[in-house]
C-alpha cells in the first residue's frame, strides 16, 4: 500500500497491505519513562486505532495503573500494522517485526525511554538479538545502549495460562521501580572466602541478623549421599567451607552450639543432611521457600534460582554447571571442578541471604501470613526433618515375597484379556488399550467427548459387567500394588532398612501437604502392604486421626445448624444425611451414597457425577431431588458456597482463617472455567483449615517425644517404647483434641481416634 515509516521495510513486509496502528502515549511529557513493546496490532486495536485496547490491553492496564502515576508512558508494537494471523502462527509477526525494526530503533532513539518492557518473544528476540526464549530471559536486565530492557510474558500469553500472572506483575513492577533507581544486571559470579576456620565463620553469622546456610551434596539422597561443602552467607560475606572441615576438632560441637539465627531455602534438605551425618540437629528461623510459597502458592515456582530470576532479575548460575555435569555423563557434583562447585555455591548462599530480607519483608505486610510461617511452616519443617531422618523400617524380605504373587495375577489377567480380545495387547498402552476396547470388541463408548477413553473413572467404571472391562479394572488394580507399593516402596528403601518420605509443605496449592514417595495414598484398608510397615524392636505404632475433619471445618465455618447439630451431639452425619434423603429406612448402599454426597457435594461435584460413579443407578430427576434436599437441610452451606463465589469475584483470592490464601489473579470468561476456580476456592478453605490441624499437631507430638514418622492428611502415626504405648496413645488423642481448640476455638470438637500395633496394617 505504499510508503508507511521512515526506516521500515515496508516493500518485504507480509503485512504492507493492511492498516497501520500508531503509537500511543500515556501522560506525554519530555522525558519519556517507560516504553511498552508489544508484538502486532490486533482486530481491537485496528478498530479503536490504537494499541493495546483489547484484552490484553485491559490487563496490561490493570497492572500499570496502580504503579505509573505521574509517570510518561509510551506504547508500541514490534510491528505497527494489523496482524491478519490472528494466534494461528508467529512466523509472519515475527517476519514483520523483521521489516519494521529500523522504523522500532528510529522510535526508541526518538523516544529515549529510562526503562523498556518487551511483551513477548518477538520484541525481546529482535531488540535483544537472541534466540532464547521469554521464558528464560523475562524479568532480568538487559542493556540497550544506556537504556534498561526488562522483558516479560506479552498480557495474551497471562490471559491463556493465568499460572504465569504473578511473573508478569513481579517483572512490571521491576520495571517501573527501575525509573527511579535503575535495576543493576545481576552477578554472574559473587566473591566469596574458602576458609576450614569454622570459629571465624561461626561467629560472623551470630553478629549478623541472619545468616543463610546452604550446603553441595553429592546427591539428594541423605542416608547414600554425604556433604561436600558448607555454605555461610551474610548479606555481607560469603564462607564456603569445603568438606574437610568436618575432621577440624571441634567443629560439630561449635555447629551445634552456634546461636546464628540460620535461614534457608529448603532448610530441610539441608537439616536432614546434617542430623543424618552428623547427629547435630540444626534449628533454623526461616525459610526463604517456604515464605515464598505462602505468598505465591504455585506449584513449580518454589525453586531459588526461579524466585531469584523474578524478585532481582538474578542470572541462571547454574547453567554452566549444569553443562558440565552432562559432559562429565555424572549427576554427582562431587565429579565437578572444585573452582566452579565454590562459584556455583557461593551464588546459593548470596542469593539467599538476599531472599531472606526480601521475603521477610514482604512477609509483614501480611501479619497473618507471618505467624503460619512462624507458627506453622518453620517448626513443620524441623518435626518432619525429624520423622524423615528416622524414617520408618520396612520389611523388605516380605514385599519380596509378595511380588511373585502380584507379578502372577497380573501376567493371568493380561493373558485373559489377550484370549478374549483375540490378539495379544499392552494394557499399559492407552493407545492400544482403546484399540481393543473399541475397534475389536466395540465397547459403547460414555459419551463423544470421551469417545476413545480408558479412563478407569471416568469410563471403565461406568462399564462394569462387560468381560473385557472387568478384566481390566481388575488388572489395573493389581499392576498398580505391583508397580506403586511392591516395587515402589522396595526401591525406595534407605540404607538402613527404612523408608525415609520426603514431606513437602510446598507441594499443593491448598495447603495440604503431600510426600515422596508417597505414603499418604496407601489404600485405606490395605493391611497387607500396611504391614510391610514395622515398628522398631521395642516399640509399639500409634495411629489417630480426626473424625470426618473437613466436614468438621466445614461446620465450623457456615455455622450450619445440621452440622454443629451432628458434631456436637455426637451423631453419625452419614446416617442423619441418609435420613434425611432416603427416610428412615434407608439401606447400606444409601448411607454409602449420603457418605459420598456429604463429601461432594460440598466441594462442587454433582449428585449425578457420583451416581456415575457405578455406586448407584439412578434418574435425572432422582438426582435432582437428592441435591435439592441435601441443601435444603444445610440452608448455611449453600449459603457460605455462595459467599466464597462473591469473595472470589471481588477480591481475586480467598482466605483460610489462619491467612493462608489461595490467589485466583484472573478470574475466566467462561462459565465452566469459571465454575473450576469457584470449586478450587470452596475447597481451598477447609483443606487449609484441615491440613493446618494436623501439622500442628503433628509438631506438638514432635516436641513431646513421641516421634511421629507419617502424617496422612488427618492422620498422624508415630512409634514410642512398648511400655509407654497405653499412655502415649491417651496423650495422643488429647494432643490432637486441645490442637482443635487451641487453633479455632470451642465452637465444636475436633475428635480424635485410632489405636496401637506392632505393624501399620494391625492397628
Amino acid at each position: 500500500m505504499g510508503y508507511k515509516k521512515l526506516e521500515a521495510d515496508c516493500a518485504n513486509c507480509p503485512f504492507a497491505d493492511q492498516q497501520l496502528v500508531e503509537s500511543r502515549w500515556i501522560l506525554k511529557q519530555t522525558d519519556v519513562d517507560l516504553m511498552i513493546i508489544g508484538e502486532a496490532p490486533g482486530k481491537q486495536e485496528v478498530k479503536q486505532g490504537k494499541p493495546f485496547c483489547g484484552p490484553s490491553g485491559e490487563l496490561l492496564n490493570r497492572v500499570l495503573d496502580p504503579l505509573i502515576a505521574g509517570k510518561s508512558i509510551y506504547i508500541t508494537n514490534a510491528a505497527i500494522c494489523f496482524d491478519p494471523s490472528g494466534a494461528e502462527t508467529k512466523t509472519p509477526v515475527v517476519h514483520a517485526a523483521k521489516c519494521c525494526l529500523g522504523r522500532l530503533k528510529k522510535e526508541i532513539t526518538d523516544v529515549n525511554p529510562k526503562v523498556i518492557i518487551t511483551l513477548g518473544n518477538t520484541p525481546t528476540q529482535l531488540l535483544l538479538d537472541t534466540k532464547t526464549g521469554i521464558t528464560a530471559l523475562r524479568g532480568k536486565v538487559h542493556l540497550l545502549g544506556d537504556i534498561t530492557v526488562i522483558p516479560t510474558y506479552h498480557p495474551a500469553a497471562i490471559l491463556r495460562n493465568p499460572g504465569n500472572y504473578q511473573d508478569f506483575l513481579s517483572d512490571i513492577k521491576r520495571a517501573v521501580a527501575s525509573i527511579l533507581v535503575p535495576a543493576q544486571v545481576a552477578p554472574t559470579e559473587v566473591p566469596f572466602e574458602l576458609t576450614l576456620d569454622y570459629a571465624k565463620v561461626f561467629a560472623a553469622a551470630e553478629a549478623a541478623p541472619f545468616a543463610a546456610l546452604d550446603l553441595e551434596t553429592t546427591g539428594l539422597d541423605f542416608s547414600r549421599d554425604h556433604i561436600i561443602a558448607w555454605v555461610v552467607a551474610t548479606e555481607t560475606q560469603v564462607f564456603i567451607m569445603p568438606e574437610t572441615v568436618k575432621k577440624e576438632q571441634g567443629f560439630l560441637e561449635a555447629l551445634g552450639s552456634c546461636k546464628a539465627k540460620w535461614s534457608g531455602h529448603n532448610s530441610k534438605f539441608d537439616r536432614n543432611f546434617i542430623l543424618f551425618e552428623f547427629g547435630v540437629p540444626v534449628h533454623f528461623a526461616f525459610d526463604t521457600m517456604l515464605s515464598h510459597y505462602l505468598l505465591d502458592e504455585r506449584s513449580g515456582a518454589q525453586s531459588l534460582k526461579v524466585i531469584c530470576g523474578s524478585i532481582f532479575g538474578a542470572p541462571e548460575w547454574e547453567a554452566g554447571l549444569d553443562e558440565t555435569l552432562k559432559k562429565l555423563h555424572t549427576t554427582n557434583y562431587d565429579d565437578l571442578p572444585k573452582e566452579m562447585l565454590y562459584k556455583y555455591a557461593a551464588c546459593d548462599g548470596y542469593w539467599t541471604a538476599k531472599l531472606t530480607r526480601a521475603m521477610s519483608n514482604k512477609l509483614r505486610a501480611y501479619p497473618k501470613l507471618l505467624n503460619v510461617m512462624l507458627d506453622v511452616m518453620v517448626p513443620a519443617s524441623e518435626a518432619f526433618s525429624n520423622a524423615e531422618t528416622r524414617g520408618v523400617l520396612f520389611d523388605s524380605e516380605a514385599c519380596e515375597e509378595l511380588k511373585p504373587g502380584y507379578v502372577a495375577k497380573c501376567e493371568e489377567l493380561e493373558d485373559a484379556m489377550n484370549c478374549l480380545v483375540g490378539t495379544k495387547f499392552n494394557p499399559r498402552s492407552p493407545a492400544q488399550t482403546a484399540h481393543a476396547l473399541y475397534d475389536i470388541m466395540h465397547l459403547e463408548p460414555v459419551n463423544e467427548i470421551l469417545a476413545r477413553s480408558t479412563d478407569t473413572k471416568a469410563v471403565l467404571i461406568k462399564r462394569r459387567g462387560v468381560p473385557i472391562v472387568d478384566l481390566l479394572v481388575e488388572y489395573r488394580m493389581n499392576y498398580t500394588m505391583l508397580s506403586r507399593y511392591i516395587v515402589g516402596l522396595q526401591n525406595a528403601v534407605g540404607s538402613d532398612g527404612r523408608i525415609h518420605t520426603s514431606f513437602k509443605l510446598h507441594g499443593t496449592q491448598t495447603g495440604r501437604l503431600s510426600s515422596s514417595p508417597n505414603l499418604q495414598n496407601i489404600p485405606r484398608k490395605d493391611k497387607v502392604i500396611k504391614n510391610l510397615f514395622l515398628a522398631s524392636r521395642g516399640h509399639t505404632f500409634l495411629y489417630c486421626d480426626y473424625s470426618q475433619l473437613e466436614l468438621r471445618c466445614i461446620a465450623w465455618l457456615t455455622e450450619d445448624d445440621f452440622l454443629l447439630d451432628c458434631y456436637r451431639n455426637g451423631k453419625d452425619l452419614h446416617a442423619e444425611m441418609a435420613k434425611v434423603l432416603f427416610g428412615e429406612g434407608y439401606s447400606k448402599e444409601q448411607r454409602e451414597l449420603a457418605k459420598r454426597l456429604n463429601f461432594g457435594l460440598i466441594y462442587g461435584r454433582s449428585v449425578r457425577a457420583m451416581a456415575d460413579d457405578g455406586l448407584v443407578v439412578m434418574s435425572t430427576q432422582e438426582a435432582e431431588r437428592i441435591q435439592r434436599m441435601f441443601f435444603e437441610r444445610m440452608p448455611r452451606v449453600s449459603e457460605w458456597i455462595q459467599q466464597v463465589r462473591d469473595i472470589i469475584m471481588a477480591q481475586q483470592y480467598v482466605e483460610s482463617p489462619l491467612g493462608r490464601r489461595r490467589r485466583f489473579p484472573i478470574v475466566p470468561f467462561h462459565n465452566y472455567e469459571r465454575e473450576e476456580i469457584f470449586r478450587q476456592g470452596v475447597n481451598m478453605i477447609p483443606q487449609s483449615m484441615a491440613s493446618d490441624l494436623t501439622t500442628t499437631s503433628f509438631i506438638r507430638m514432635d516436641k513431646a517425644g513421641f516421634n511421629p514418622l507419617i502424617s496422612i492428611h488427618d492422620a498422624i502415626v508415630a512409634e514410642v517404647p512398648t511400655e509407654t504405648a497405653e499412655e502415649a496413645y491417651r496423650q495422643m488423642v488429647e494432643i490432637m483434641v486441645q490442637c482443635g481448640k487451641d487453633l479455632y476455638g470451642d465452637k465444636i470438637v475436633f475428635a480424635a481416634d485410632g489405636g496401637t500395633g506392632q505393624k501399620w496394617g494391625e492397628i
